[in-house]
């Protein structure tokens, strides 16, 4: 009994509470501890003592001395954090290894005689543990046999303790462990296998759609393909020869020529149309134009731009505006044809404009290997001369009227700027033109051109111009919008 205890009693009796009784003994007294090897004790009556003296019990304590290190740091660490994560029911209590009389059940150690005790062999079988294998059985780096099995582990083995085992400086032993997996045995996942109707039903959608994206694309391919073989290409007469075998297969007439079935390299079928002499459509002109026909020609396409940019619903945008895609009816009238996909139409629409005042291509060629872009061109020229060193030498009419010229020169270039909302619209351009054709008609014609060279454009029939009034309404009934530029 330690110093100061107290005992107090309740006395029952048939289930009947009576009494609370305080035994008041003696005071237990502590004593000092002492060192030696012999304890002599006695007790001995007072002179007061009216009775001899009584000795119930006593307890003596002997402190034995360790011949054994502690259990090193971080094994005892592991140890503790082992027992408290399984909630080991054994004497586990104190050091794991020292003394070594006492060391914990289940486990060996080894002694060193100048070190601390490290564990070396565990044994935790059918010691009623559960749940996942603790990482901190990797902790203890001199274990060199660990035995867990016949619990209820589950989940993986870690992999530090999977390593040691593989490489064989530890012998485990995890059997009778239902829900384990690993060094051997398959882990099994608690999420539920797709099973094979709904494993197709995903499946078969998807491959579907990717070879669908394949087909697409190998079609897509192979017309872009077709497309490149054809855009922008000249053919000789020797080619189209023989594309048709001779023209051997006639498949239509028109007003053009007769039509010819051929195949291209790649096996693509094409139409191949001969023109007879018979016809009137694509014949050229030797008589030079004059300015007052090339404004012309200018205004009525600048017009039919101005149609499809204003009065369409939604607008149209050509996207391909050239000089090759303008064709000339009998009179000379101007239509827009071949809508395409590529340049700006206002910007394109300058760069027609200087062909008409230059009589130049879009690329002028200054020799073998270097060209230059015809907007370039004009405006090098004009900066180190006058208008007369651009304008087209072969105009034919007798003259033209300086200022007009200068206006359409500087409205192509405005054409042409890089930062589209400085362009004018169409709308402009067209009114612009209008004021260009009053200077020539009413101007003075001070400039005379001379020479010999000819210059022809294509002289196409009215029934090959591009018809857009079907899908177009007037120009004075519709609100202009947003500019096209």
């Amino acid at each position: 009994m330690g110093c100061n205890s107290l005992i107090l009693l309740s006395i029952t009796i048939h289930g009947t509470h009576n009494l609370i009784l305080h035994l008041s003994y003696l005071p237990i007294p502590c004593l000092a501890p002492y060192r030696g090897w012999q304890v002599s004790v006695s007790l001995v009556a007072t002179k007061n003592a009216t009775l001899p003296p009584i000795l119930n019990a006593m307890e003596m304590y002997l402190v034995k001395p360790l011949t054994e290190f502690a259990t090193d740091p971080r094994d005892a660490r592991a140890m503790m954090e082992v027992q408290q994560n399984y909630d080991v029911k054994k004497n586990w209590m104190g050091d794991p290894c020292a003394p070594k009389a006492f060391a914990w059940e289940g486990l060996n150690c080894s002694y060193p005689p100048a070190d601390s005790s490290k564990i070396t062999s565990l044994n935790l079988s059918s010691s009623g543990l559960a749940g996942s294998i603790a990482t901190y059985f990797g902790d203890l780096k001199s274990l060199q046999y660990l035995d867990l099995s016949s619990n209820d582990l589950s989940g993986p083995i870690p992999y530090n303790l999977l390593q040691k085992s593989q490489n064989g400086s530890l012998s485990l032993r995890v059997g009778y462990n239902a829900k384990l997996c690993g060094n051997g045995i398959e882990c099994r996942s608690g999420q539920k296998k797709i099973k094979g109707p709904l494993l197709s039903a995903i499946i078969i959608p998807i491959v579907a759609t990717v070879a669908l994206i394949v087909v697409l694309f190998l079609l897509l391919r192979r017309v872009l393909k077709a497309k490149a073989l054809l855009e922008n290409r000249e053919f000789s007469y020797r080619e189209p020869k023989h594309i048709t075998n001779n023209f051997s297969q006639q498949v239509g007439k028109g007003g053009f020529g007769a039509v010819f079935l051929g195949y291209l390299e790649n096996g693509n079928p094409v139409a191949v149309k001969v023109r007879s002499e018979s016809s009137s459509q694509g014949a050229t002109t030797n008589k030079p134009l004059t300015w007052e026909q090339r404004l012309h020609i200018a205004l009525d396409a600048a017009q039919g731009l101005e149609y499809v940019h204003v009065a369409c619903k939604p607008a149209l945008i050509h996207r391909d505006v050239k000089s090759r895609n303008i064709l000339l009816t009998t009179n000379l009238g101007a239509k827009i044809a071949d809508f395409g996909l590529t340049k700006s139409d206002v910007y394109s629409f300058g760069v027609v404009l200087l062909e008409l005042i230059t009589g130049r291509p879009p690329v002028i060629p200054i020799d073998e290997s270097v060209s230059i872009h015809i907007g370039e061109f004009v405006h090098q020229s004009l900066d180190h001369g006058s208008i007369e060193s651009i304008v087209d030498a072969r105009m034919g009419g007798g003259g033209y009227d300086i200022n007009s010229v200068w206006k359409v020169a500087d409205l192509a270039l405005h054409c042409k700027r890089e930062v589209s909302r400085e362009r004018p619209t169409m709308t402009e351009v067209v009114a612009q033109l209008k004021e260009s054709m009053e200077l020539e008609s009413n101007g003075d014609r001070k400039h005379l051109v001379t020479g010999d060279d000819d210059v022809s454009m294509n002289n196409l029939g009215k029934e090959s111009a591009l018809e857009v009034e079907e899908q177009c309404g007037e120009i004075s009934r519709v609100s202009p919008g947003p500019a096209v530029r």
